[in-house]
């Protein structure tokens, strides 16, 4: 990642305390993550870098437009993006001993002396995506989908349900059931 050179952090020369930096990643930032569900959008992004003996606190808050592919359609739409989270720093040599588990901790190496938080900034857009994204409604409350995508998709369910074959194994299971309800 030759570009994201602005997204290095030299820590040793930052004193305990509070210390803010503010970027706004844009389509020439998502190339550089070639398997990303975001290729295009605008985010800023700002954090809070808390410097702490043996540790920092890394605060993200993201606010932007993506452009991502619904799942439903397959039509790419723009997703308002505002989203925060929170990642812990700890040096490696501090947790002798203990298993590091947990997700939101990032271990680093005493010698080092510049966090890339490029990684982090990614994550944290990423983060903020709804799990199952698909097109929103628009004003009337009709889907956002490309109606040729809907219309193939709904004939395709009606023809689902109508080529459904019974197995006569279990006809009997069903005339049984049929009975009870």
């Amino acid at each position: 990642m030759s570009d994201v050179k602005e997204f290095k952090i030299p820590f040793v020369g930052l004193k305990p305390g509070l210390h803010f930096f503010h970027w706004t990643v844009g389509d020439s930032f998502f190339v550089h993550f070639p398997h990303s569900p975001v290729q295009k959008g605008s985010v800023s992004v700002n954090l809070e870098f808390e410097k702490k003996e043996g540790m920092f606190i890394l605060k993200f808050d993201t606010l932007g437009q993506v452009q991502v592919e619904c799942d439903r359609c397959s039509g790419n739409f723009s997703y308002n993006l505002e989203f925060g989270y929170i990642f812990y720093v700890r040096y490696k040599e501090d947790i002798e001993g203990k298993s590091p588990e947990d997700s939101e901790v990032i271990f680093i190496s005493r010698t080092d002396t510049i966090l890339d938080v490029s990684q982090l900034v990614y994550e944290t857009v990423i983060l903020g995506l709804p799990f199952h994204k698909v097109h929103p409604d628009d004003e009337n409350g009709n889907s956002g989908c490309d109606p040729q995508i809907m219309k193939y998709l709904d004939r395709k369910d009606e023809n689902d349900e109508k080529d459904e074959v019974i197995d006569e194994r279990w006809l009997d299971l069903l005339k049984i059931k049929n009975k009870i309800s």
